[in-house]
């Protein structure tokens, strides 16, 4: 009886023994798991935003002028850094 048992396959043994079954099917092999994605916290430094300043025409023309009976120049530059000094300015 003893004999017996040990002539008994099973049907992974006998499919593994069988040289005319491909390798894959033969001996499956186990699959790795897929690593495990690490969890990264992302810090935001914080953003400074640029509100545009609004001056009135009526602030940068006074200015201007200020600037001309100070100093001469011609209008635009006079206007240019009218506007320059008001917005900066704030």
């Amino acid at each position: 009886m003893a004999a017996k048992k040990s002539e008994k396959k099973t049907a992974k043994e006998s499919v593994a023994l069988d040289p005319s079954t491909p390798a894959a099917v033969a001996a499956p092999r186990a699959r790795k798991a897929a690593p495990k994605a690490k969890s990264v916290e992302v810090l935001a430094a914080p953003v400074e935003v640029a509100v545009p300043v609004v001056v009135s025409v009526d602030a940068i023309r006074a200015r201007a002028h200020a600037i001309h009976l100070a100093e001469g120049g011609l209008a635009l530059d006079n206007w240019l850094r009218a506007e320059r000094e008001l917005t900066v300015g704030q």
